[in-house]
């Protein structure tokens, strides 16, 4: 099976992007998905040489408040085909990371922030996560700096 997925903008003036999905092998129909612009999204898979596949997931927006203050929730899934116990990772969906950022733009090159998220594990990686005496999931916070360089 091999999967195309193509990334269409609608119209050069509109903030809609559309995604388009092609089965190789199968009767070869798609699924159009439709992704507007102001969302970050991002997919990522690894492929080791003892035959582990890995994908991430993640996506966040961007909402004004004000010109300065911004409020960014995100996500971030992932997912492995196989258990390796070695790592703790269990196949399938691993743990999911959900969060907000409250930031205030002194610059847009330099921000303070406030942020919390939750993570959580599944399956298999709650398993070993649980078996090493840790919490399966949590609540997280955080105070930092965003600067980029």
């Amino acid at each position: 099976m091999c999967d195309l997925v193509a990334v269409e903008s609608l119209s050069t003036e509109g903030p809609w992007s559309a995604l388009y999905r092609y089965v190789h092998g199968g009767h070869g129909h798609g699924n159009w998905l439709i992704v507007p612009y102001f969302f970050e999204v991002s997919a990522t898979a690894r492929v080791s040489d003892s035959g582990h596949c890995a994908a991430k997931l993640e996506g966040s927006t961007d909402w004004l408040i004000t010109q300065r203050l911004i409020l960014q929730p995100q996500i971030e899934m992932n997912f492995y085909s196989k258990d390796d116990a070695g790592r703790a990772i269990g196949a399938g969906l691993a743990d999911l990371d959900t969060g907000l950022r409250l930031r205030y733009e002194l610059t847009r090159n330099f921000a303070p922030y406030l942020a919390v998220t939750y993570s959580t594990t599944f399956g298999d990686t709650a398993e070993f996560t649980r078996h090493s005496g840790e919490n399966v999931s949590g609540a997280r916070f955080a105070i930092g700096i965003r600067a980029r360089l």
